[in-house]
């Protein structure tokens, strides 16, 4: 004689299959919340060289000094000579306001160098601005940015204004 079973998931199947959605639903989030980071860290880095090139251009036709700083009223990198002033802002997204934003520039000393500043010998010290020079060149200076949770850092090149290379990368 045949049995007739019931047609339909056992408990088990229907938990195996719970767990199975949490856990994509979980892994999607996860790399959505990582892109929007990624967008604003990349957003703050783009006005940041944006700014860069700028005053490394104008410095050199207009051969005159440039400033470069941030301005943390407005949240955006500002290029500054004599009356000229040039604004370089970024979009944070729909939660700017609340997000963590610094940014700091630190001089940058040659190997084995320092300066004697108020009877002390400094190699890095935190400065509020980079000079660009109408020959080029530029205060060999670092840059952090933290935006959140995240950090970034560039050594630049005091010639080219371009980002150096770490050691470890080198040949």
């Amino acid at each position: 004689m045949l049995k007739h079973r019931n047609q339909g998931f056992s408990l088990v199947e229907v938990l195996l299959v719970i767990a199975l959605i949490a856990m994509f639903v979980g892994t999607i989030v996860v790399n959505v919340q990582g892109m929007f980071h990624r967008s604003e860290i990349n957003s703050v880095e783009d006005g940041f060289w944006q700014a860069v090139d700028k005053a490394k251009q104008n410095s050199v036709f207009q051969q005159r000094k440039y400033r470069l700083f941030f301005d943390e009223e407005l949240r955006a990198f500002k290029i500054v000579s004599g009356e000229m002033e040039e604004v370089f802002g970024f979009d944070l997204g729909p939660l700017a306001e609340e997000m963590h934003l610094e940014v700091r520039f630190t001089e940058k000393m040659p190997d084995n160098g320092s300066k004697l500043i108020g009877g002390r010998r400094i190699s890095d010290r935190e400065i509020e601005k980079v000079l660009f020079y109408p020959d080029g060149t530029c205060t060999p200076f670092s840059v952090t940015m933290d935006i959140s949770e995240y950090s970034t850092q560039y050594d630049i090149d005091p010639w080219t204004a371009a980002p150096l290379v770490p050691e470890e990368n080198r040949r």
